[in-house]
């Protein structure tokens, strides 16, 4: 006869016991779904990778589970098996918390669609007036023409703030205005920012001679060519527009465009064109159809900057980013440094800089990319500076060291780095290089032209130095990119 075996009920010990392997190994299993969950969300990682640690995963949970499913007398062995899931788990929610970093500063720095207006209320820099309020029953001085929608919107908002309704005398140019207030024939000057670089150029004291004592932010849409559907930037060749404007703080304000590079991209044949185009050429404004420097053309946004190249050079500008004083020290920095390469031996912000190969932090590079004075060809050679930095700064991103920084990277240059390149797209080409870690061929061109006197839209009458396009340096430039468009490999001569 064969004898029934009595299973012993569970004490209350063991129910205990058995209680809490469940909840350890519960915790390790959502911690670890989480993790799986956002790197797929993320979609920057490729199966190459994504594979390896899945199993990684799914291996440490089965592990775990089989060390609670042993017998009581190895109650040691099952001891372990809880330290190891509750150090595996803390170590799965620091990586994923590494992640969602990771997407919340893509996010942050992708599909910019809009930029910042800063409209201040100057006085002069000896009044007693520190606020709003201390000059609202004066006079404020207003351009009658320049930027007028923007003034209108900031004299709405000083009424709001100060519930009257200023009393404002319109001048026919920003020089007025500023001899005016000076001159005590008004009380306070409403200016839009982005002109202070105008009115320096008319009186080099000008920061020294008024004092801001009100500011108003405004944002505005971009409004851009809309880039194809069909486009796909880990297989079509496209073109960045980088302006850097000559500003430290928000990256989305307007202000003049000092930097101006056209980065052509071929993620087929690896290769990328960085096109200079020197801040002084005397182009045609897109929107207004005069004459003008090309610098001047960031303060009327980077939509303005970006149509007028396309008009110069013939060409279509898919994307565009955009990068100022702060950002060129953060995003050097982040990398940790870098490492460019110098035509010539010079000094520059207190740094010095030896002809070959340089080491640069992030003020040494932004002194690097901005000095001009210490060269002959002054604005010329400073845009192969700039073509330097930017070099470095593709090779630095694009090094196998970066893979494992590469979220205090975007953390750290989000808040001082925008883009029109989608989140999406952005992944995309993270995931492309990450894929095959290829390195890429950058060759570098300049415009070139001639200096001259000239007036300019902005400043009026008064003359401006201006360099007149070559137009076979244009022409050149137009050849390299669109053979790059039609996939050919290019080699740049000077």
């Amino acid at each position: 006869m064969s004898r029934n075996k009595t299973i012993k009920p569970l004490t209350k010990k063991q129910k205990i016991d058995r209680l809490i392997s469940g909840a350890i190994l519960a915790f390790q299993l959502i911690t670890s779904c989480i993790l799986v969950g956002l790197i797929l969300n993320l979609n920057m990682l490729t199966m190459k990778y994504t594979i390896p640690i899945v199993i990684v995963v799914v291996l440490f949970f089965a592990l775990v589970l089989a060390s609670q499913l042993i017998k009581r007398r190895n109650s040691k062995r099952k001891l372990f098996g809880r330290i190891v899931s509750l150090v595996l788990s803390c170590l799965m929610i620091f990586a994923s918390t590494y992640v969602l970093r990771t997407s919340h500063a893509i996010n942050a720095i992708s599909g910019a669609d809009y930029q910042t207006q800063s409209v201040l209320v100057y006085v002069k820099a000896d009044s007693e007036a520190n606020a709003i309020q201390d000059v609202q029953d004066g006079t404020f001085a207003i351009n009658k023409i320049s930027d007028r929608d923007n003034t209108d919107y900031a004299v709405q908002q000083i009424n709001e703030a100060t519930s009257t309704t200023i009393a404002t005398r319109e001048y026919d140019s920003y020089q007025d205005m500023y001899d005016a207030l000076l001159d005590g024939e008004v009380d306070a000057m409403i200016m839009n920012e982005a002109y202070e670089a105008i009115t320096e150029q008319y009186d080099e004291e000008f920061d020294h001679m008024v004092k801001v004592i009100y500011s108003i932010e405004r944002q505005q849409d971009v409004e851009t060519t809309p880039v194809s559907d069909e486009m796909d930037v880990t297989k079509d060749t496209f073109t960045l527009y980088i302006t850097g404007i000559d500003t430290y703080g928000p990256v989305s304000t307007v202000s003049r465009s000092d930097v101006n590079m056209l980065v052509t991209v071929n993620p087929q044949t690896h290769q990328i064109l960085l096109t200079n185009i020197p801040r002084d050429y005397y182009v045609t404004l897109h929107s207004y159809g005069q004459l003008d420097k090309l610098t001047h053309a960031g303060i009327y946004g980077v939509n303005e900057s970006m149509s007028t190249l396309e008009d110069l050079i013939g060409i279509d500008i898919d994307y565009y980013a955009r990068v100022n004083f702060s950002s060129v020290e953060t995003i050097v920095d982040a990398l940790g440094g870098i490492t460019v390469n110098s035509e010539y031996a010079f000094s520059a912000g207190g740094y010095s800089f030896s002809a070959g190969s340089n080491t640069l932090n992030g003020k040494e590079a932004l002194a690097f990319s901005r000095e001009r004075y210490s060269f002959s060809a002054g604005d010329r050679q400073r845009g192969k500076n700039q073509q330097a930095v930017i070099t470095g700064i593709i090779n630095k991103m694009i090094s196998p060291s970066i893979i494992t920084n590469y979220t205090n990277i975007l953390s750290a240059v989000s808040d001082s780095f925008q883009t029109s390149l989608s989140t999406s797209e952005i992944q995309s080409l993270v995931r492309m290089q990450l894929n095959d870690m290829s390195s890429w061929d950058i060759q570098t061109y300049s415009l070139d032209g001639s200096g001259a006197s000239r007036s300019t839209y902005s400043y009026g009458s008064t003359p401006l130095y201006v360099m007149i396009p070559d137009q076979s340096t244009v022409t050149q430039a137009k050849t390299y990119i669109d053979a790059m468009e039609s996939g050919q490999r290019i080699t740049v001569t000077e």
